[in-house]
């Protein structure tokens, strides 16, 4: 095998340990060619918060050279709320959503699978919305255009970043709109 296949062979290899870690899968693999030219490269293993350490490989020839490469994946922890507050109130409320790693702009606020806005984060552990007054009609997984009042109920909210999306936790609607 020349020098180009094998580049080409560990750039695939590479995406694929890429794709691995996306997953969460720790992985190790080696080659040895017809040549005597023996490759060995590992993966990444992902802890949940993101996967951590870099992608590598080693090649080395019978001659006894050896060259190693390293591509480094940059990686970013999820947005995760771990309260809200107020857990409830009417549609107008203002809620603040306690958590980690939103950004310090464009954290998104999704309520009831809707994004309702843009929020900051300057510590990059509370952001505040308000409660919307109206959303739009869906019913048994179908939505419509059609824009209707919040009514009392319990609504998943999530926040969603450059770095992904959120677990979500409820916000119970109660009553009519705030006065503002």
């Amino acid at each position: 095998m020349n020098n180009e296949n094998q580049k080409w062979l560990w750039t695939g290899l590479v995406v694929v340990l890429i794709v691995l870690i996306v997953l969460g899968v720790t992985a190790s693999v080696k080659h040895r060619s017809d040549e005597g030219v023996e490759s060995s490269g590992t993966g990444l293993e992902n802890n949940g918060a993101g996967a951590t350490g870099a992608v590598s490989n080693t090649n080395s020839t019978q001659g006894g050279a050896n060259s190693t490469g390293a591509v480094a994946v940059p990686t970013k922890p999820l947005p995760v709320i771990s309260s809200l507050a107020p857990v409830s109130g009417r549609a107008g409320s203002l809620v603040t959503i306690n958590g980690k790693n939103f950004t310090p702009s464009n954290n998104f606020v999704e309520f009831a699978g809707y994004n309702i806005g843009a929020s900051l984060s300057n510590d990059s552990n509370h952001i505040s919305f308000k409660i919307p007054a109206t959303i739009k009609s869906c019913a048994n997984g179908t939505c419509t255009n059609n824009i209707v009042p919040v009514a009392p109920g319990s609504y998943p909210v999530a926040v969603r970043n450059a770095n992904g999306t959120s677990n979500i936790i409820y916000f119970t609607v109660i009553g009519p709109t705030a006065t503002q």
